[in-house]
């Protein structure tokens, strides 16, 4: 049900998200029913860089033929900016400010982005981390390079990866873990669509 209202091109302009992190808040938003909203559960995980460290830190990563391996630059995020997820021209008011203060990996195929590795937020030490992977393409490692890749970045610039997803997002919650991610809470955010 989450995903009819999250995954229709529309309904992504125009709207508003608001975490809450207590049970007080949580009941005084839920006693307004707010129309054109969804109540979504998320979880959040801490990062544990030993558990990280010890699986990846000296793994090279690859990516074969047919497939493309990018790493952030302009061209690169303007058309991620501008095709593929336009979401980031909210986060990232330019393509200069995404590519100075941002993180990006994507992996093309015949010259079309297929998955990709990006923040859309940097500060206060963390980098937030957003992988999306075409369906037809998920399942074969590619999101789990490109997010090692990131979570490299995020340590050579003394930063810290923070993950959180959709509690229903088997494949997020699985791969954070991988990654040496650790559970944490459950809470719930507000999808308001004006």
């Amino acid at each position: 049900m989450e995903k009819e209202v999250l995954y229709i091109e529309p309904n992504h302009h125009g709207f508003f998200a608001l975490g809450v992190f207590t049970t007080a808040w949580e009941n005084k938003i839920d006693s307004y029913h707010i129309q054109h909203s969804k109540k979504i559960t998320r979880t959040y995980y801490s990062f544990n860089p030993e558990k990280f460290l010890k699986s990846y830190s000296e793994l090279e990563i690859i990516v074969q033929k047919p497939f493309e391996y990018l790493p952030l630059n302009a061209v690169i995020a303007q058309e991620y900016r501008d095709k593929f997820h336009p979401y980031y021209q909210l986060v990232w008011s330019s393509t200069e400010q995404f590519c100075n203060h941002g993180f990006g990996h994507f992996i093309k195929k015949n010259d079309q982005l297929i998955s990709v590795c990006t923040s859309p937020y940097v500060g206060g030490g963390y980098a937030e981390i957003d992988i999306i992977t075409i369906e037809e393409f998920k399942r074969q490692g590619l999101a789990s390079r490109l997010a090692v890749l990131f979570i490299k970045d995020c340590i050579a610039k003394n930063l810290i990866p923070n993950w959180s997803c959709h509690a229903d997002n088997m494949a997020s919650n699985e791969l954070a873990q991988k990654l040496g991610f650790e559970k944490g809470e459950e809470h719930p955010i507000y999808w308001y669509h004006v």
